[in-house]
């Protein structure tokens, strides 16, 4: 539980800081219209914010592999923060690459976003502040597949729609200008951020199902629990009952008929 508390403080941290990061650079580039983040492909001319946050955001997720050694990461949680991290570098690092940066960013900012409330929550849960914390995973959970069909529709209109409009003497492969403007490596970008978002779904969807089973089992258990103490207060009763009959057994016939309109009152 510790451990946990820490990592999600770490996580939040880190989204949180990149969440205004990212936020600023689409403000100041004007990236709230939406044909921006096709507008003027390939984005060479990149500020010097806007490239550092790249490098920093790289950084990171790399330094998520050494991390585990030091921090002497159990074995069997060892998996999910490699794929995690991984996930993060496939998709950032070809990005970059490619030019297709704001894209990219405003990715990122959709991702994060959920990622944080889900951390805010977490947390939340685990210094006993569960009422608030319940109502957060909700919203999380609403958040996180609205930021899947997000991110499917920005793929979308940047690659089929917004690239596509390039005349098509232009939508060539030139590495020395950063041109990945092409019908097959934009098909292969869609198809690849669109697969990514069904197994964030797939995972979403399973991890639901076994809190709902957890749940359950849970609930079963606790009333399990309530019957068998509302048993054992029955024979305890009747236990108690029992004794009293005997005692006044052993009383004289005198006794016992004063006992019996004692009762009776």
């Amino acid at each position: 539980k510790h451990a946990k508390f820490n990592e999600s403080g770490q996580l939040l941290s880190f989204y949180l800081i990149s969440l205004f990061w990212a936020g600023d650079i689409i403000y100041r580039e004007n990236m709230m219209n939406i044909a921006a983040l096709w507008d003027g492909y390939p984005h060479n001319q990149m500020t010097f914010m806007f490239k550092f946050f790249f490098i920093v955001q790289i950084s990171y997720w790399i330094h998520i592999f050494p991390e585990l050694y030091f921090q002497k990461t159990k074995k069997e949680d060892m998996p999910a923060k490699i794929q995690y991290a991984c996930l993060y570098l496939a998709f950032i690092i070809p990005a970059y690459f490619m030019r297709f940066t704001r894209l990219c960013l405003v990715l990122l900012f959709v991702n994060y976003a959920v990622e944080a409330v889900y951390h805010v929550s977490r947390i939340l849960s685990y210094v006993d502040k569960s009422s608030v914390a319940q109502k957060l995973f909700k919203l999380g959970d609403l958040l996180f597949v609205l930021g899947r069909f997000a991110s499917v529709i920005l793929a979308l209109l940047t690659y089929w729609y917004g690239l596509a409009k390039v005349p098509v003497e232009q939508q060539v492969l030139d590495l020395s200008t950063g041109n990945f403007n092409t019908g097959l490596i934009r098909l292969n970008c869609l198809i690849a951020v669109c697969a990514l978002q069904v197994f964030l779904m797939y995972k979403f969807i399973i991890f639901q199902a076994e809190r709902m089973r957890e749940q359950k089992s849970t609930s079963s258990a606790t009333a399990a629990a309530a019957k068998a103490k509302k048993s054992e207060q029955e024979r305890a009763k009747a236990r108690k009952a029992k004794k009293a009959e005997m005692n006044d057994d052993d009383l004289p016939e005198v006794d016992q008929d004063t006992k019996l309109r004692q009762r009776n009152k």
